[in-house]
């Protein structure tokens, strides 16, 4: 099976948001889209990383209360691995 498989039942919409961000919103965001993950882009859309809720349960355990403090910049992941619509889910399985 291709990615081009699961994006047709998925859908290929993409939630971002921008890394000065506050992390306030990027819960509110998450919550509002019903999404684990936002792609993090800037003015221009480039891809400068990606936020999950898995990035602020570990800035929660880390940061505390200061979490709310930091910008999406601060805990997002910046090495993202991308694929393509022709890339094969057992292939993306290897990489990860």
């Amino acid at each position: 099976m291709q990615v081009s498989g699961i994006l047709k039942t998925k859908g290929s919409a993409v939630k971002t948001i921008r890394p000065e961000a506050p992390v306030r919103a990027v819960a509110q965001a998450l919550r509002s889209e019903g999404v684990g993950v936002m792609v993090v882009t800037d003015d221009a859309g480039t891809l400068k990383g990606i936020i999950s809720e898995r990035d602020l349960a570990r800035g929660m355990a880390d940061l505390g209360e200061s979490l709310f403090h930091k910008t999406v910049a601060d805990l997002m992941t910046s090495d993202v691995v991308t694929c393509t619509p022709d890339d094969t889910v057992a292939g993306i399985a290897r990489v990860m």
